[in-house]
């Protein structure tokens, strides 16, 4: 995160590869502990392209109700959850783009532990709902296998 930049919007990145955007009006607030940075340097159809990723552990992300909408599944079209749903059902958040106003942007890689076989779903991802509807999703190796 940049001090002082006004954030536009996160982009929640999932494993299926589908994108949910959350206006910055609907975050009540989001806090992580940076890992590391991990640079990716790959020969693709003959280009050496590099990518800086920074993982980062500890994640709180606070959605505030208003920003629970109504969203088409991706995997089942004309079917239809909220965010919140999805995110209870479905523990696969890969990566946090911010976008700030001044459209530049970060991008955040969550730590990961498989859950299944399958290696869709994050065992270290949890999801709650307040009584007042907000809610609040947890990536975090802390107390992971309590």
């Amino acid at each position: 995160m940049r001090d002082g930049k006004i954030i536009d919007h996160i982009d929640v990145v999932l494993e299926n590869c589908e994108v949910i955007t959350l206006p910055a009006n609907v975050v009540g607030s989001m806090h992580f502990d940076i890992v590391t940075d991990k640079v990716y340097v790959n020969n693709y159809l003959g280009t050496l392209t590099s990518r800086r990723s920074v993982i980062i552990d500890d994640l709180q992300l606070h959605i505030l109700a208003k920003g629970n909408k109504t969203i088409e599944q991706v995997w089942k079209p004309k079917n239809t959850m909220t965010i919140f749903d999805r995110f209870l059902e479905f523990p696969d958040i890969v990566y946090l783009d911010v976008y700030y106003a001044d459209t530049s942007m970060d991008e955040y890689e969550v730590v990961w532990e498989d859950l299944t076989s399958g290696g869709e779903n994050n065992k270290l991802q949890s999801t709650k709902i307040t009584d007042a509807g907000d809610c609040i999703i947890t990536i975090s190796r802390i107390n992971a296998d309590t």
